[in-house]
Order: C-alpha cells, then structure tokens, then sequence
C-alpha cells in the first residue's frame, strides 16, 4: 500500500513541475493509459503513478479554467454575491474576496461566472461586514502576480484559495440587510471583542491565535517572532491544531467514562477531531491549519480503525490525502517544513528506546531543518532551541486559556482577561529579551545547488538512527551551508536585476564589491509597497546588509514609494536624486557627474533640470567597455533628443516611461540602436504601457524586447566579454505563468 502512495504523490508532484501543463486530451489519454496498463498488464505501481500525474493535470485544468479569460482583461462587470471571510483594512479603503452568485459583463456579452474574486474598494462609501449580500460593480482582471526571486507570489496565493479574479470596486448598487451567517459571524464579533479588551500592543498575537487574522501584527512584532524562530506560534497550523486535538482527546476520555460508553473505544478520536475542526472553523480555514488538519484526520483515522498500520504509512497517507485536495502545496515552504518535522519525530521515536525530552528535539530540529531555512528564508535563528523550549509550552497553555476566557466571556463572565493578558505580554517580554542578544539571527546568502544538496544530505544523517558510526560528519557537511557567500565576480563584470514591481520601476545593480539601486517600484494605498515584497527578499537573499548608491530617479510615487521600507531595512550609503532628500549624505544627480566601481562605469548623463518633474529624472549610463546599460527614468521625447549618441549601438535600455507613446521617440531609438528593450509595465495596467507603436519601433530595428509584466523580473548579466539576458520566468517556470 505505502509503495502505491509513493507512486501516486510522485506522479501529483510531477504534474504540478512540468513547465506546460497537460491538456484536457492528454488527461483522457492519460486515463486510458492507466485503465490498460492496470488490467492487462498489471502494472499497478505505475498506474498508480499514472493517476497522481492525471490528478495533478486535472486539478490544474479547473484551477486555470476557472480564472478570468485574458481577453476579459479590466472589463467592468456587475456582480451580485456573498462577502467571504473577515475584511481587511488597507488604509483608506477595504479588500474582502466575494463569493460570486451571478455576474454580468456591462459593456459585453461573456458569460463567464468566477466562482470567488478579491476586490479593493477604496475610500468606501459605507460599512460593509462579513455575510453580506450585495451588489456592486467592479472592474476585473485576470489573477496575476509579480515574479521576482525569492518574492513572494501572489497568483499562487490567490490559486490556493480558489480566486478567479481581482479586481476594484467601481460603486455599491445595494446591500441586503441579511445577518452574518454564524461562521463569520463568530470570528468577527471574536475580533471585535479581543480588540476592544485587550491592549493593542497584544491583541494581534490574540487574534492570530484565535481567529488567524495576523494583519494586527506590527512589523517589529513580526520581525522578533523571525528572528527567535517563533514565527509558526503565530501561524494557526500543526501545533496548535493538534493541541486543541489534544485537549479534545482528554475530553473524549472523561466521557469514555460514562457506564453505557465504556469499552468504546471511539470518545477519545471523535472529539478530538471535533474540537481540532472547531479550531480549524475559527481560525478561518487557513491554508496551514486546513493542511495540519488533514494530517491530524488521517492520523487518528489510521489509528481508529486501523490499528496495525505503521507510523510511516500513516505519514504517507495523510502527504497524499493533502496533496490531493491541494497539489500546489508542493510550492509551500510550511508543507515541507511540517511534513520534514513530523518524520523526523518518527525516526526520533522509532530509534529512542526511552524517548525524546522536548530540549533535546528542540535541538535537533535546528540542524536538520536548517538546509530548508535557509533555502526558504535565507536565514537561521541560533536562539529558536531555546525560545521554542520557552514558547511552545507557553503557547500551549495560553491557546486554551484564550479559547476559554472567549467562551466565558460570551456568558459575561470574565475571569480570565488579566491571565490571558499577562501570559501574552510575558511572551513578547521573553522576545525582546532574545532580541537584545548578541547572536541570534544569522543571515545566509542564497547557496550554491551542490552546498545545498551537501547540507540535505548531512541533515539526513543527522537525524538516523543513534548507533550509525561518524554521524560527526553530518555537522561537517552543514558548515559550508553557514559561510556561504555569493560568487564573487570579477573586475569588470556586472549584474543587474529589473525587477517586476507592476507599474513602476526598481533596478539593482551588482558589481564585484558594491551594489546600486535605481528607484524602489511603487507604494500602496494600505501603506506597504511592491519593495517590501519584490525587491528586498532578494537583497537579503544575497546577504546585503547595505546599498552602496541609491539613486531616484524623479519625485514620483512609482519609483520612490518603497522609499520609507529600505530606511527601515537597509543602511544607504551614498544617495543621487532629482529633487531634494534630507538625508547628509544625498545629492543631487546632474549631467557630467561620474565614478568607477570594481571595473564598471557609471555616469549620469541627465538629470536635475528641466521644467516638468519626468523630464527632471536622473538617467544613468553604465558600461564595461563590453556591454552598456541605459536607465531613463521617466524621460519624454524632448529630454531624450538632449543625450548624447553613443560610439556603439547600447546593449540594453530600459524604455523611457514604462514604454510611453510620448517617450521612445523614432529618432533617438534609430541613434541609440539597443540590442535589447526591457519594459518596466504593470499587467493589464490603465496607460497601455508598453504602447504598441513603441514596440513597433524597437521591433523595425531588431530589437529584443522583455516587459516584466509578461516575463517578470529580468536579470541581465555582463561578464567575459558576453552580454546576457534571461527572464524569471524561463529561469523558474511553473504552470500559472
């Protein structure tokens, strides 16, 4: 049986890999294959492995049949539906996911009825609760994300959750006056109560634990809970639901006995997975808690009724029972990090004739997981042994005692209010406690594939069985996984990401020892910005503590809204601006002005002058002799005739405004002659950026052309006399891209 299943999560996981997915014809011949090869050939395991890849390409059929055409792209729609799940505050306005009862397009005729959107509904006109049914009219675009290393990515996000499009409201038509049905119901007045009892520095920790909602965790709070290796207590997932599991099995056996119950052997397994539902049920049916209920479930079913089948049979029932209901758990760092937790728990019970303390595994788990962290987010946390040792303990009793004082509190008792209140601030006392250490957290470049798989392998044998001889070179092969550092590049050469910020720009430039940003990619109206999800993760990839030149190119909130989370991230050495900055250390950039790093040239050709604030952008030319980079900012056709013709066609420019009609002028594209044109363009944005007659002008003259908004982030490599380009996409292909 283990081996079928092994076959069977091989071929869902081989699905979900291949860079095209499988047509609905390829599903019928793949089900044939499998009917013929099962019954007259017998080959079961392979059949089995037949139906985990026609699994895998049909799940992926519907998930992609069920978005918004392409075509229907920002088309206005009147939908009428339920609102789902809590709503979120982003700053003057709301977003909330709809769940889609009759959709009808305005200006059109399609007949297409997503089955759940995410909206955005700024500056509202009036309150809106979760369970309501309303009517709105909404602008609509196909999922899409933006696809940067190591960022984070939002299609997948939205694809877990069955979303077929997002979207803006345009205006409310009107709200049914229906009550909130009883499960958001439940967890908004949950919300509501904890934020009206508790002080606000807790109640995000609160929440998180009650009813998922971690949107009132602060940065810094977030931070410490990285930093401490504490981040999975705030996360409702395997510990906290198989504690609630806990808490109903003891349940179960004081009911077990009553006189007509004894001998039964089902009180105990029932409310467990009664209390663990009613947790998942709270909690918001997370991704994370969905999948460690799943496990729990096939766990204690396995032990219910089946009595004889062994711990890791049960491990791989419970992998393909989560893999089932959702395949592209396979791109989850906390997949594999709870199911690499829970076999190292087996083998540690398995070959532990007394038994594991919770010390002991604590510090186990720091090594054998570190390869994973460290691959996921570059980092470790030296301090998480002992601060899971204090917090996981800790957790355990205040998720109960939370959960009761709810409880209490809707029969007006409160009782419990000062402990909760005290159990939390202890906790996050004990963080900052960590926080001040010397050593806790350790930042780890991106590793090379060999280190890595070097680092895997001597974490396997870490945790074999006690008796294997030389288990002391498992700590040695995890040594060069800690003092990694990125290829160190020669005089001369460079690299450069354009990442995929939407409508806006952000370019990091890599020389041998320094590094430069060009402009941070746009902010948001709830007050983050596309930097903090799209341009930092892969800074710290690298293990860059500090920019060594920053340069803005112009006053504009698409280029400058990352501004605020790279002073609360990262120190800036040196800074070049358009327009005035207070920092000491910034100036302005102006034609003329030049330096050498490592080997590669920079100079600002203009900037600083002009009447309109785009015709004012710093634009920047970079050269090793061999290869050229041209970075233009928002200039406009006037701005552009006033550069200089360079002795050589450039090798690659980065289109002046997004691709802009009014920029990219005929003449200056015919003297500048780029081998390659990136567009820096949002998908599916209002501007029509890149316009269309300026694709046809670089296309006239040969030139290659990428636009981060069909091929994400695009790395651009001068290095040995060669220039090379490359998308993200075609470097980490996967099926929703």
């Amino acid at each position: 049986m283990r081996s079928w299943m092994i076959c069977y999560v091989a071929g869902i996981i081989c699905a979900l890999t291949l860079t095209q997915f499988i047509p609905l014809s390829g599903c019928i011949f793949i089900a044939l294959l499998v009917v013929v090869l099962g019954i007259k050939l017998r080959a079961f395991y392979f059949s089995a492995g037949l139906v985990g890849l026609l699994w895998g390409a049909f799940w992926i059929n519907g998930q992609l049949q069920a978005q918004l055409p392409e075509s229907l792209n920002r088309t206005d729609w009147l939908l009428t539906g339920v609102i789902s799940g809590l709503l979120e505050q982003t700053g003057s306005g709301l977003r909330f996911n709809l769940r889609v009862e009759s959709a009808t397009q305005l200006s059109g005729s399609a007949s297409f009825t997503p089955q759940t959107v995410r909206l955005s509904w700024y500056e509202p006109e009036r309150s809106l609760s979760a369970g309501m049914r309303v009517s709105l009219r909404a602008r609509l675009k196909r999922p899409h994300g933006q696809y940067n290393p190591q960022g984070f990515d939002y299609e997948k996000w939205l694809i877990e959750r069955g979303i077929g499009a997002t979207g803006y409201v345009l205006s409310l038509e009107s709200v049914a006056t229906t009550r909130l049905n009883s499960f958001t119901g439940l967890r908004h007045e949950v919300n509501q109560q904890l934020a009206a009892r508790y002080p606000a520095e807790w109640v995000g920790l609160l929440q998180a634990l009650t009813t998922g909602t971690r949107s009132a965790l602060s940065d810094d709070q977030w931070l410490m809970l990285q930093h401490s290796g504490t981040l999975h207590l705030a996360v409702i997932s395997g510990m906290h639901i198989g504690l609630l599991a806990l808490v109903g099995w003891w349940l179960g056996r004081v009911i077990g006995l009553m006189p007509q119950l004894q001998g039964q052997r089902w009180p105990p397994y029932c409310m467990a997975i009664v209390t663990a539902a009613f947790y998942l049920y709270l909690s918001g049916f997370g991704i994370p808690a969905q999948r460690a209920f799943l496990m729990l479930a096939v766990l204690l079913g396995a032990g219910w009724r089946l009595q004889q089948v062994e711990h890791w049979t049960r491990w791989w029932l419970a992998l393909a029972v989560v893999l089932t209901l959702s395949p592209i758990a396979i791109y989850n760092a906390g997949f594999w990090l709870s199911f690499i937790v829970v076999a190292v728990l087996i083998i540690l019970y398995q070959s532990s004739r007394s038994g594991c303390q919770l010390w002991q595994i604590q510090l186990l788990l720091l090594p054998a997981l570190m390869p994973l962290t460290v691959m996921f987010f570059s980092g470790v946390s030296w301090v998480s042994p002992l601060a899971n040792l204090l917090a996981i303990p800790w957790i355990s009793i205040l998720v109960p005692v939370l959960l009761l004082d709810q409880l209490l509190y809707l029969l007006g008792i409160e009782l419990l209010q000062p402990v909760v209140e005290l159990m939390a601030q202890a906790f996050w006392f004990a963080l900052e406690w960590l926080e001040q250490w010397p050593v806790i957290y350790q930042s780890v470049p991106s590793p090379d594939l060999s280190v890595l798989l070097l680092a895997m392998l001597g974490a396997v044998l870490l945790i074999l069985p006690a008796g294997m001889r030389f288990k002391w070179l498992a700590l040695v092969m995890l040594l060069p996984l800690l003092f990694s550092k990125p290829t160190v590049k020669p005089q001369g050469a460079f690299d450069v990401w354009v990442f995929d910020v939407g409508q806006g720009l952000a370019v990091w430039i890599n020389t041998a020892n320094n590094n430069l940003l060009y402009d941070l990619g746009p902010g948001f109206r709830s007050g983050s910005s596309a930097f903090e999800w799209s341009v930092l993760p892969a800074i710290r990839a690298r293990g860059i503590q500090s920019i060594d030149t920053l340069v803005l190119s112009h006053n504009d909130t698409d280029h400058t809204g990352g501004y605020a989370a790279l002073k609360n991230s990262l120190e800036v050495q040196q800074s070049y601006a358009s327009y005035p900055l207070v920092e000491k250390e910034s100036q302005h950039c102006r034609a003329g002005m030049q330096w050498q790093q490592d080997g590669v040239f920079f100079r600002f050709l203009s900037g600083s002058t002009g009447v309109k604030d785009n015709q004012r952008s710093c634009v920047l030319y970079v050269t090793n002799g061999a290869c050229s980079l041209l970075l233009t900012g928002d200039i406009d056709q006037t701005t552009e005739l006033g550069l200089p013709v360079f002795e050589k066609p450039l090798t690659w420019l980065l289109s002046s405004h997004h691709g802009s009609r009014y920029s990219n002028g005929p003449d200056v594209i015919r003297r500048w002659r780029p081998e390659t044109v990136i567009h820096s363009a949002g998908f599916g944005n209002p501007y029509n950026h890149p316009h269309p007659d300026v694709v046809r002008r670089y296309a006239e003259i040969g030139s290659i052309q990428w636009s981060t908004a069909v091929d994400g982030a695009i790395h651009l490599t001068a290095k040995d006399g060669k220039c090379l380009s490359q998308s993200f996409n075609n470097q980490q292909p996967r099926f929703w891209r």
